[in-house]
């Protein structure tokens, strides 16, 4: 009878082993969330192109071009954030601080925003 315990330990454990790596872990992010996290080319050519403008000190074109960017893709904090520096380079510090707001609705991780 003693000798029964060891391999019943043994079949248990192999048995918990088995189990243990027969389960399948879910992704911690799906395929689909990576595709929606995908900024639209659209969206990052106009927010290239305001880039562009505001380092060569053309804050409205900039602007404008911002705001095409926003058309393709309204949830990029990045975006927002970007539109609310030129507007406080402008002296219109209640757009920028309520562009800066809707920047962290949508990035609330970046430091930059806060």
């Amino acid at each position: 009878m003693m000798n029964r315990y060891p391999l019943l330990l043994v079949i248990s454990f192999l048995s918990l082993l088995w189990v243990g790596c027969a389960s399948r872990r879910q992704p911690a992010v799906t395929e689909e969330q990576i595709i929606q996290a995908e900024p639209s080319p659209q969206a990052l050519d106009h927010f290239l192109r305001g880039v562009i403008y505001d380092q060569q000190g053309e804050l409205t074109r900039a602007i404008a071009e911002y705001r095409r960017a926003l058309k393709f893709d309204s949830t990029s904090g990045s975006i927002y954030q970007a539109l609310a520096e030129d507007y406080l380079a402008l002296r219109l510090p209640d757009d920028a601080i309520s562009l800066l707001y809707t920047a962290l609705k949508y990035d609330s991780l970046d430091v930059e925003v806060l």
